[in-house]
């Protein structure tokens, strides 16, 4: 199992049986002339433990929760050799720097296949098309607007507001105060999910690159949620943001 993350972070994920771990890794991705190689794919595994992510302007990409141990990375970007390398992990924070190949390879015949459009997508449109989110973003809404940062999507949406913590980036439900434990406070942050799979509160929604994004649909209250999104109903206050990503 996979967690895809855009923007220069990721965490691990692992199977059932494997373990979390508390280390970091700073990983710096440039070309043999050492010019930082940005939106390159980064797979870092070991064993059952696994993270995938792209590199971010800077050809910089963080990795937290990895164990002691001896990593391996495979490193794809468009007009650049696969790269593989080995990363030995301490404990603590880690940096590395690794340089990719730039000559290009030129490829033979390509049979075009017909691709399919995944069922996530399918169902996404289909509820777009019965009114059923409060409120939608679609791929054409990004490519008109061509945002820098996905954020930018929310602007002015009603129903929510935009929170900054130190540049990192949450929808909030404007729903004034929420009750909890007897007393009351005023931040009622809404949840995400990404390709069905719900990430940590407070997550910074410009991890997702807007280039990367299918759509998007926002329900402000568990209510409205409709079935195929009925587990997330763990908030009956604050709502949900569901992005979903291209089919690549």
């Amino acid at each position: 199992m996979l967690l895809c993350a855009a923007g220069g972070s990721m965490s691990v994920v692992a199977q059932p049986s494997a373990q979390f771990g508390q280390n970091v890794l700073r990983l710096v991705v440039v070309n043999d002339h050492d010019v930082p190689v940005p939106m390159a794919d980064v797979l870092v595994q070991l064993g059952q433990l696994r993270a995938r992510g792209r590199t971010d302007s800077s050809g910089t990409l963080r990795v937290d929760g990895l164990t002691v141990g001896n990593w391996h990375a495979t490193v794809r970007r468009i007009g650049y050799g696969q790269s593989a390398f080995d990363l030995p992990i301490a404990s603590g924070e880690n940096a590395f720097t690794m340089t990719v190949d730039g000559s290009t390879e030129t490829l033979k015949d390509v049979n075009v296949v017909e691709k399919r459009t995944s069922v996530r997508l399918v169902d996404f449109e289909k509820r777009k098309a019965r009114g059923e989110p409060s409120a939608v973003i679609t791929r054409d809404q990004i490519d008109k607007r061509n945002p820098v940062v996905l954020s930018q999507m929310f602007r002015a949406m009603p129903g929510l507001i935009m929170a900054d913590e130190q540049g990192v980036k949450y929808p909030v439900a404007a729903r004034g105060t929420v009750p909890r434990n007897g007393s009351t406070v005023t931040a009622c942050p809404m949840r995400i999910v990404i390709d069905g799979v719900m990430r940590p509160p407070l997550t910074n929604i410009d991890e997702m690159i807007p280039s990367d994004v299918h759509g998007i649909e926002v329900y402000y209250g568990p209510a409205s949620l409709p079935m195929q999104l009925a587990t997330f109903r763990t908030d009956k206050w604050c709502g949900l943001v569901a992005i979903w990503t291209r089919d690549r």
